[in-house]
């Protein structure tokens, strides 16, 4: 990613899955990224943007666009208990590691092996709060070398839509971060 595409991190634990690549291999051509996207991710990235473009019609419609858009909202929860369900399915527990910081650009995660700056990672990015997931491809650009090493990785292959998601995850959080310090605020006064 280049300065145009860089934006703010959030510190929040998400969970990942990490598979390293040896050194030296090449990001695969989009077509072939694309194919290797899990169906589920696909799916739950389908379905986030058509609920959210759902219910701003529905307003119009007065009162009765009002029930209505609380019976979807109904039926889109329980779509994403499932769809939730279903990512968790492509979770690998030997790939499994927490990130520390993340934004739309680059995220930080823990390793318990070093990794190489320049070095690609195949990674999940499991975006519960929103019930979707993130298939990409990621380049090392920081190493902390502490046990476990602290990995800084810039996002080098990415649907688009993914990279929204998860801009719009981080904001999400921070402002849901901001809230709970208004209110801590408040308390203590």
């Amino acid at each position: 990613m280049n300065d145009e595409t860089s934006y703010f991190s959030v510190s929040y634990q998400l969970n990942l899955n990490i598979k390293p690549l040896p050194i030296g291999t090449e990001l695969p051509d989009y077509e072939q990224f694309l194919n290797a996207i899990p169906e589920s991710f696909r799916l739950a990235a389908s379905n986030q943007n058509r609920v959210s473009d759902i219910g701003t019609s529905l307003s119009a419609l007065g009162e009765a666009g009002v029930a209505l858009q609380r019976y979807l909202k109904a039926q889109a929860d329980k779509l994403d208990m499932i769809l939730t369900y279903m990512l968790s399915l492509q979770d690998e527990v030997a790939a499994r590691t927490q990130s520390t910081h993340f934004g739309g650009s680059q995220i930080r995660f823990h390793w318990p092996t070093t990794l190489e700056v320049g070095q690609l990672v195949e990674m999940k990015i499991f975006l519960s709060d929103e019930a979707t997931a993130i298939y990409c491809y990621a380049r090392v650009i920081d190493v902390i070398n502490n046990e476990p090493f602290n990995i800084a990785c810039e996002y080098a292959l990415i649907r688009e839509e993914d990279c929204e998601s998860l801009v719009r995850a981080s904001l999400h959080i921070q402002s849901k971060l901001l809230q709970a310090r208004a209110n801590a605020r408040q308390q203590h006064d």
